[in-house]
C-alpha cells in the first residue's frame, strides 16, 4: 500500500486529506481492508509525537473491503479535520486544532511517508 497527499499545503480551513492506495501485482483479483483500524493513517508533528491516528475514536465502519482487480488498484481518501485524537478520551474528544507547520503523515505498512504542512491564518 501507499500513502500520498491531497494537498502539501494544506490552507488553514481545509481539512488534510491523504490517499490510501492498494495494488494488486498478481493475476487474480483479491479483496482488501482499507478500512481505518485495518490501513491506519498516523499524522506526527515534529517531535515524532502522534496527534493523530485514523483508528482513534472510529465513528461509522471499521472495515472497508475493497475487490482489487488482477493488475490493478484501488485508493481511498481519508481525511483529518487537523483536531488531535485520543483513543483513551473519545467520550471527551479533545478540543481546537493543532498549530500550524509540518506533520508527517504515515500509512502502517508502507514504505515511505506523505509530509504535510498546515498553514497559518
Amino acid at each position: 500500500m501507499t500513502l500520498s497527499a491531497l494537498k502539501v499545503q494544506v490552507p488553514v480551513d481545509d481539512p488534510a486529506k491523504f490517499v490510501v492506495t492498494a495494488k494488486n501485482s498478481s493475476a487474480v483479483a483479491c479483496k482488501v481492508d482499507l478500512g481505518p483500524e485495518a490501513a491506519v493513517v498516523t499524522v506526527k508533528n515534529d517531535a515524532s509525537e502522534k496527534v493523530w491516528s485514523s483508528k482513534d475514536c472510529v465513528k461509522g465502519a471499521r472495515n472497508l473491503f475493497f475487490q482489487v482487480p488482477a493488475k490493478g488498484q484501488v485508493a481511498r481518501v481519508v481525511s483529518w479535520d487537523r483536531k488531535p485524537s485520543d483513543a483513551a478520551k473519545c467520550e471527551a474528544p479533545v478540543g481546537g486544532s493543532v498549530a500550524p507547520g509540518t506533520y508527517v503523515v504515515e500509512l502502517a505498512g508502507a514504505k515511505f511517508p506523505a509530509s504535510i504542512s498546515l498553514q497559518k491564518d
